[in-house]
């Protein structure tokens, strides 16, 4: 949820254009509901190593986004959290390829196809792009991973 926060409020920042930043805003609010239903059941763990590197990565960012005034070398730092929050989803899917279903994962990836676009069609500069293209091959990655995995068992 923290890199959500601080990807949406730091990619509308960087942007300049909430029209460019509503898939982020989206994506934090999916991400709050989630959050909230995990913590109103009272699902609790110890943090794994890839959480506690998506918290220092998102911390970094916010470090540098007060200290450096850049919203966009923050958004730029914090990618690599982002990259770091899908490692256990695609670790499950690689050992239950059961546990995910494909097509919510290419629904997101759709979304964030149009999403590049949008930002094509409104173009700022180069580091608009970053966030949606990493999001949409995670999310196409996910659904791609549920897809060959179910075909390797079956097959």
């Amino acid at each position: 949820m923290l890199i959500t926060l601080i990807n949406s409020t730091s990619y509308v920042s960087m942007t300049g254009d909430i029209i460019k930043s509503v898939l982020a805003f989206t994506d934090l609010f999916a991400c709050l509901v989630i959050t909230s239903l995990i913590l109103f059941k009272g699902y609790y763990s110890k943090l794994k190593t890839t959480e506690k590197l998506v918290i220092a990565f998102s911390i970094a960012s916010l470090f540098v986004w007060f200290t450096l005034r850049s919203a966009t070398f923050a958004n730029i730092l914090l990618q690599p959290g982002y990259i770091f929050a899908f490692i256990p989803t695609y670790l499950n899917v690689y050992r239950n390829p059961s546990a995910e279903r494909a097509l919510p994962w290419f629904i997101w990836a759709f979304s964030f196809i149009l999403s590049t676009i949008v930002v094509a069609m409104r173009w700022g500069v180069w580091q608009d792009f970053v966030n949606p293209l990493i999001a949409f091959l995670l999310h196409f990655g996910v659904g791609s991973l549920v897809l060959w995995r179910y075909w390797l068992k079956k097959g």
